[in-house]
């Protein structure tokens, strides 16, 4: 166990994406998550997408059918998430779920999209404010003259006949 929280310890020091999480309801043990790679992070994204185009596919008639739906789905596909952040064998992970409780469930799904997917997104939004400044549709217009005075046309009172002549 020593050797194992050592070499933990030195992974962390290599990569700090790596982090651990404790699951349990009784005993706690400690699982590590990993960063995804890029085909990792494409394979949970397609996990993703199919679960929810599966749901929105389903017409659910009312409130209990659709949350026997979103727990299907997170049974089904919670072993392959896990899998991919863990490293363990997909059969392995998709038992983890019945000795975590909702909170560390919830844990998780925040580590893995802080780890994988948040500063990417930050990244993303400045690499864009960078692009928007230096193309010239990023600039700012040029200042156009003052507004004029107010045009209001104001009707006559005098009938049209006594103007036209």
């Amino acid at each position: 166990m020593e050797v194992k929280e050592r070499e933990s310890a030195e992974n962390k020091m290599l990569n700090p994406q790596i982090t651990d999480v404790y699951i349990g309801i009784r005993d706690l043990r400690k699982i590590t998550l990993y960063p995804l790679s890029i085909k990792d992070q494409m394979s949970l994204s397609d996990v993703i997408t199919s679960a929810i185009q599966t749901f929105v596919s389903t017409n659910a008639a009312d409130d209990k059918e659709m949350i026997a739906g979103i727990i299907a789905l997170i049974t089904q596909n919670m072993g392959k998430v896990l899998s991919l952040v863990t490293g363990l064998p997909e059969e392995e992970c998709g038992k983890m779920y019945e000795e975590m409780t909702n909170l560390q469930a919830s844990e998780i799904v925040e580590k893995i999209y802080e780890i994988n997917y948040g500063c990417i997104a930050k990244n993303v939004v400045g690499l864009l404010e960078k692009i928007n400044q230096l193309s010239p549709s990023g600039r700012q217009l040029p200042t156009f003259a003052k507004d004029t005075t107010s045009t209001d046309l104001k009707t006559s009172t005098e009938s049209p006949s006594e103007t036209v002549e």
